[in-house]
């Protein structure tokens, strides 16, 4: 005789939970379908949106970098040095010049902020690892740039 299953199927899903056509545990109470391979709930939902978003926000530095460099170089062009150094550009094109480039490259740190905060409110443990990231890297470029000003100061070519 054959083991009768005590679950019936009703439109795909057995009334034990579990979905026959997906082949995952069904709806978390929050009524977002889960699937995982681990034995602890899968968080899906605005905090987990979130995360996601700031993760994918970190792209935009490559789009700020060139930006940054085009503007770095464009305003000492727009007011006549073509090449710009510390003995022929006057030090308020130079200032003009790193301020906007670094505010430039640093934009996206601003909206890697925005939504690593918006998935630490709601709950994501990991919302923060994000913004570190984006921190190091606005650092970086700022340190970099600052060291190469300095280093250009002390040994004129």
């Amino acid at each position: 005789m054959a083991h009768e299953s005590t679950s019936h199927y009703h439109g795909g899903v057995r009334n034990d939970g579990l979905d026959s056509r997906l082949g995952c545990a069904g709806p978390d109470p929050k009524g977002v379908l889960v699937m995982s391979a681990t034995s602890h709930p899968v968080a899906r939902g605005p905090a987990h949106r979130a995360l996601h978003q700031a993760w994918w926000s970190l792209l935009l530095f490559p789009v700020s970098f060139a930006l940054a460099f085009v503007v770095g170089e464009g305003i000492p062009s727009l007011f006549g040095y073509a090449e710009p150094s510390f003995d022929s550009t006057p030090w308020w094109v130079i200032t003009l010049a790193v301020v906007a480039a670094l505010l430039i490259f640093a934009a996206p740190f601003l909206v890697t902020a925005h939504f690593s905060n918006k998935a630490v409110t709601e709950g994501e443990p990991g919302g923060r690892q994000p913004l570190v990231i984006a921190g190091v890297v606005v650092g970086a470029f700022v340190v970099l740039n600052l060291a190469g000003g300095i280093v250009q100061l002390l040994f004129p070519s």
